[in-house]
């Protein structure tokens, strides 16, 4: 019971997923059977590994960690935010960031220091928080802004808690942002990606000195991921009506592709990609009504629909094993995927 929102695998056979009402489940046998963990109950926003055996998971305004790979929770110690925890961007088994509504919090062996942002900026809603290579990244838009004029605000810090601003242009993108992405491979965290409607996929190579924009066709974006050990990255932002913009060369260019094709009257409604993820060699985007997009390192640029599972379930989150894929729906179900998007298990 309770809807799946967040899953996350170790390896193959070791993974976790938060629930939306029921705290976070474990299992060692790649899915085929999962137990309740300990220690932590109610909705859980954002479940993230760190090495072989720390889990952290936000629920409410507490930050949970499991030292046994999931079996049992604890709330970290100390006394930090008192508003709803987000994302979770862990630099290590002891430091990890997590986003609260209106700013961040670094919680780092048992000490929370609320993020200091810039002065120039206005009270925000901080939708995603991200690390790599020593830098942290944040990004919202402001509170009061109208949903059709969402300015995008992107902050930015290394080694610290204090932030400065390396936004994009005001007025070049006003638009809703909806996820944040830190280039693993790039030295000192310099290339950021972030996706959001109107077509838009951002794109920084100097930490926000300079922004490139992708994508013209006014669709929406909601998630971004990456082949593992691409260099330069191989990735896609999964979008509206079976969309998806693809990368080979590092965001240097992108292509606009519909894995369920448009007809005469345009894009096809009711096949909105929520989520993509890649193994080595494989990637997978799943969306609602059972919508499943698959592609393979023969071509990244070619993604083909598969076939829609019974029930049409509702996916909201896929993540990569090392052979396959994990998917969770509104149905409260896990789905067991192949490379090609079949259901191979529940």
């Amino acid at each position: 019971g309770g809807h799946n929102v967040s899953i996350a695998f170790r390896d193959g056979n070791v993974g976790v997923v938060g629930t939306r009402g029921n705290g976070v489940y474990w299992t060692t046998n790649s899915g085929s059977s999962w137990t309740q963990a300990t220690g932590i109950t109610g909705i859980i926003n954002d479940v993230a590994w760190v090495g072989m055996t720390t889990v952290f998971a936000t629920s409410g305004s507490t930050l949970y960690v499991s030292s046994n790979s999931g079996t049992s929770f604890a709330p970290v110690v100390g006394t930090g935010p008192t508003t709803t925890l987000q994302a979770i961007a862990p630099i290590s088994a002891t430091q990890v960031w997590v986003s609260a509504g209106t700013t961040a919090w670094l919680w780092s062996s048992g000490t929370w220091t609320a993020a200091t942002l810039p002065g120039s900026t206005p009270s925000l809603d901080l939708i995603d928080v991200g690390t790599a290579s020593g830098a942290t990244y944040l990004v919202g838009y402001p509170s009061s802004a109208s949903l059709v004029n969402k300015q995008v605000y992107v902050l930015r810090t290394a080694g610290t808690t204090t932030f400065s601003s390396v936004s994009p242009s005001v007025s070049l993108w006003d638009v809703l942002p909806r996820a944040l992405f830190v280039d693993p491979t790039s030295a000192s965290g310099d290339t950021v990606f972030v996706s959001g409607q109107g077509g838009m996929l951002l794109r920084t190579t100097n930490r926000g000195v300079s922004w490139g924009k992708n994508g013209a066709s006014g669709q929406r974006y909601f998630s971004i991921d990456f082949v593992p050990g691409s260099s330069p990255v191989i990735a896609a932002a999964a979008g509206a009506e079976g969309a998806l913009l693809v990368t080979t060369s590092g965001g240097g260019s992108w292509n606009e592709v519909y894995c369920v094709p448009p007809n005469s009257s345009g894009p096809i409604v009711g096949t909105d990609l929520s989520d993509v993820a890649f193994t080595s060699s494989n990637g997978l985007a799943v969306g609602i009504f059972g919508t499943l997009c698959s592609a393979s390192s023969a071509n990244w640029n070619t993604w083909t629909r598969a076939t829609v599972p019974a029930g049409s379930p509702m996916f909201r989150e896929v993540t990569a094993r090392s052979t396959d894929f994990v998917a969770g729906a509104d149905d409260g179900l896990l789905y067991t995927l192949s490379t090609a998007g079949a259901v191979t298990g529940t």
